[in-house]
């Protein structure tokens, strides 16, 4: 005769404990998992944003437009705040060959303005591009969002071996060289901010019957025809 073995009340309820220690434990695990995942994908995220808009700003300053002229030069840097993350605007004219209204007459040399403005509980770095020359005081131009998560910009220029917080449009040059540092939201879940900084060099170099930009691209000034 075969006898059965019966669980007991107090094996079942062994089991339902050890069943449930395990599963919490799994459970819990893959919540920290998950959330280490998002940390890490947001921070990746900040910091291609960041990286992203810093190589249009040196970019675009690296083909700084050289008038022959001292009346169509144009380079200005303005700081806007300081407090509690420092932003400024960057005003300038630059050889540039995007086409900006299709069908439409437009320079090679586009005037460029870089600027932070808010969006709802988000800073995002802006380019305002003028494929015109428009007399003062119409800016004109079109506006576009070059990244999101973009706090502040922080823009230092090196004057006679000293670094100024800002660039009057009358002084009718450029400076030495032009250090950009970005302010971004490193972390959209804690607000953790970083900054990713690079340094343009502006050498002198004479213009001779035409202007150059700073990485010696040819420009003409005039409008296409």
């Amino acid at each position: 005769m075969t006898r059965r073995h019966a669980f007991t009340l107090v094996e079942i309820l062994v089991v339902l404990l050890l069943m449930s220690l395990v599963t919490g434990t799994a459970l819990a695990l893959l919540r920290a998992i998950a959330g280490a995942r998002e940390v890490t994908e947001n921070q990746l995220d900040g910091e291609q944003q960041a990286m992203l808009a810093m190589r249009t700003i040196t970019a675009s300053l690296r083909n700084v437009y050289r008038p022959v002229t001292a009346d169509d030069f144009l380079f200005e840097g303005v700081s806007l705040r300081t407090d509690p993350i420092p932003s400024g605007k960057l005003r300038f004219r630059a050889i540039d060959r995007r086409v900006i209204r299709a069908g439409q007459p437009e320079s090679d040399v586009h005037e460029l303005e870089f600027f932070v403005r808010s969006e709802g509980r988000r800073g995002v770095l802006v380019r305002r591009t003028d494929p015109t020359e428009n007399p003062p005081p119409d800016g004109g131009g079109v506006i576009e969002p070059i990244a999101i998560g973009i706090e502040g910009l922080d823009v230092q220029y090196l004057d006679a071996g000293k670094w100024e917080d800002r660039w009057p449009d009358r002084l009718k040059r450029l400076p030495t060289a032009v250090s950009v540092r970005l302010i971004y939201r490193a972390d959209a879940t804690t607000g953790r901010l970083a900054t990713v900084s690079r340094t343009v060099n502006f050498p002198y170099a004479k213009s001779t019957g035409g202007a150059t930009g700073a990485d010696g691209a040819t420009g003409t000034g005039g409008s296409a025809e």
